[in-house]
């Protein structure tokens, strides 16, 4: 018999263990979320990278109609944090060896990949851009402040919305970012029991949310 089984029988069982799931869009249908508690699911993690307050909120409250004393539901909103990532573009396929264009993503023209700004203020010539944790990599040949040229170092494939660092520097970003205030707040008022933090870089950051 499975533990849930048991346990909404009323018998005690010992589990050391909680198994956290991500609730996305392939997910949160009703009927996916009842079998994901069936199977043992104890915590259920939101991405507030792609926050959609209206859809968090019906599952949040599905989640919570189907918890009882003793098979309690734990809700965590995973925030963002300070991460810059690409813009809106085609998906790009590159070639360990070619050169890419960046451009910031508000000043976007053609033939160009856009990307947020805080990297235009951190990257200098032979510094490496990572896309999608290191995925692709890309060495800075020139950064004037509009466009960054970089050179490729593995093939694959750019696509829109990706995360961006640079190897070895901080972006001047503050820990908690107005969208991850805003999200905290949503998530508090919605119930949530554990609020994640990204990218955390130090102690301070932790004591400041």
């Amino acid at each position: 018999m499975h533990l849930n089984s048991l346990a909404e029988l009323g018998v005690l069982v010992s589990r050391q263990t909680k198994i956290v799931a991500t609730v996305g869009p392939a997910s949160w249908s009703e009927e996916t979320l009842s079998a994901m508690l069936r199977e043992g699911v104890d915590a259920f993690r939101f991405n507030f990278s792609h926050a959609d307050y209206e859809r968090f909120e019906l599952v949040a409250r599905f989640l919570r109609s189907r918890e009882t004393q003793l098979r309690p539901v734990t809700l965590i909103a995973d925030l963002q944090g300070p991460v810059v990532r690409l813009g809106e573009f085609e998906e790009l396929p590159v070639k360990a060896g070619e050169r890419t264009v960046f451009c910031l993503a508000e000043a976007r023209s053609g033939g160009c990949v856009p990307v947020e700004e805080p990297v235009f203020q951190v990257a200098n010539e032979e510094d490496l851009l990572l896309v999608e944790a290191g995925r692709l990599a890309f060495r800075v040949l020139r950064n004037d402040g509009k466009t960054i040229v970089a050179q490729a170092l593995v093939d694959g494939m750019l696509k829109p919305r990706k995360t961006v660092a640079v190897k070895g520097k901080e972006f001047p970003l503050p820990s908690l970012t107005p969208k991850d205030l805003k999200d905290m707040k949503f998530a508090v008022e919605h119930g949530f029991d554990v609020i994640a933090l990204s990218f955390v870089r130090r102690g301070e950051d932790v004591s400041r949310a």
